[in-house]
């Protein structure tokens, strides 16, 4: 039987043991009390967090504007931006007035090119033009947004430098300019004339709608209204009414009935009335719209013999072609003439016409008291005002003033 182990050998053990115990707690690492964050720290850490994170935004957009860009130009005789709508290259921007000259494109890079001689359709907001040159700008592919999606409104400046604003895509509704039905695109993005022509755009730079002067308003035309609008085939009524301000029909007896025409037009000019019946065009018989369009489309003045009340009339009509520019370098502000009356031509981007809001396209009724009879002579009455003219403007139906401030 063994022997058990004597106390006193116990107590040692349980000594030895306390003092293992002793030793280890004594050199254990002491665990550290990290000092509480102030409000005051924790607000500064969370500022400099959303800073970095807006910085980072910043960033982000002004490259996708520079992006998005790249299918734009600038179109100097115009005032305002062009987009790239087609694979062709075609462009397309908000529409002015009629008989421009050949136009320019001063692309995102700086670069000026031959643009070509712009198209109008009739009805539609729009102006189109074919580049001369290949490569001119890049095509944007088309998109449909998604309420909530971020969209950014891009245009350029003379210089060729982007300008942009961004925002969130809302809504789309069905919409009208004038007799032209299209899909309008609603983004929380204040336009501004500094946008006309431009594009709304997806953050990946794919295009949604061009921006363009309805009416009295600036708005955003949906790609797909766009193409639709480019690839309809042409009236050629509408075309001889936005020409010439004529409407005719065929008539039994042959040559065609004036069914209307409208002020200021070359029709009314020439002193044609609604129940005329036009029988030549510099002595070709006329006896359908095609045949008129094809007679008149060759010249810029032409004879048409009229029946008006049994009598014979010979009239003279013309399509003026020749088109004045005056313009005013410290207001940033070109007239044109044209056969409505003076007109803005163009409007330089943070100008004192442009912070004024005076468009492209506006027709000017007055400046000051006084009814301008020329570009010119628009020109000439801005300068006499000595650095406030109030010009009384009309932008569709609407008439209004405005006043330009200059040095």
């Amino acid at each position: 039987m063994p022997t058990p182990p004597s106390r006193k050998y116990s107590l040692i053990l349980l000594a030895v043991a306390g003092a293992i115990i002793a030793v280890g707690v004594a050199v254990r690492p002491k665990e550290k009390r990290e000092t509480p964050i102030s409000e005051l720290e924790s607000a500064t850490l969370r500022r400099l967090t959303q800073e970095r994170r807006l910085a980072d935004l910043g960033e982000y957009i002004s490259y996708a504007a520079q992006n998005a860009a790249r299918s734009l130009v600038y179109v100097p005789e115009l005032g305002s931006t062009a987009v790239v709508v087609r694979t062709d290259g075609t462009l397309a921007t908000s529409r002015h007035d009629d008989g421009l000259p050949a136009l320019t494109a001063v692309t995102s890079s700086g670069t000026h090119s031959p643009l070509g001689t712009p198209v109008s359709r009739p009805g539609v907001p729009l102006l189109l033009v074919k580049p001369q040159a290949k490569g001119v700008a890049d095509f944007a592919p088309a998109v449909a947004p998604d309420t909530g999606d971020w969209v950014l409104a891009v245009a350029l400046r003379d210089d060729g430098s982007p300008v942009f604003a961004y925002g969130l895509y809302e809504s789309s509704v069905k919409s009208k300019c004038g007799k032209f039905g299209y899909t309008k695109l609603r983004a929380s993005i204040p336009l501004t004339g500094a946008f006309l022509g431009g594009g709304l755009f997806s953050l990946r730079g794919a295009l949604a709608g061009i921006v363009a002067l309805c009416d009295d308003e600036l708005a955003v035309l949906s790609i797909d209204s766009v193409a639709a609008a480019v690839s309809t085939p042409l009236d050629v009524n509408d075309v001889l009414e936005e020409k010439y301000g004529l409407r005719v029909t065929p008539e039994e007896k042959g040559g065609l009935q004036v069914a209307a025409v409208w002020s200021q037009g070359p029709g009314e000019n020439a002193g044609m009335r609604p129940g005329d019946r036009m029988t030549t065009v510099d002595d070709k018989a006329v006896a359908s719209v095609a045949e008129l369009l094809a007679a008149l489309g060759t010249g810029s003045e032409h004879s048409v013999k009229v029946e008006r009340a049994g009598r014979m009339q010979t009239l003279r009509m013309m399509l003026a072609t020749e088109r004045t520019e005056a313009r005013v370098d410290a207001a940033g502000l070109t007239f044109a003439d044209s056969s409505g009356g003076v007109t803005v031509r163009a409007v330089e981007n943070g100008s004192a016409a442009a912070a004024a809001g005076v468009l492209p396209g506006d027709l000017v009724r007055r400046v000051g008291t006084a009814r301008p009879v020329s570009a010119a002579n628009a020109a000439e009455q801005v300068l006499g005002s000595h650095g406030a003219a109030v010009l009384r403007l009309q932008r569709g139906e609407k008439e209004f003033d405005a006043m330009v401030k200059y040095e």
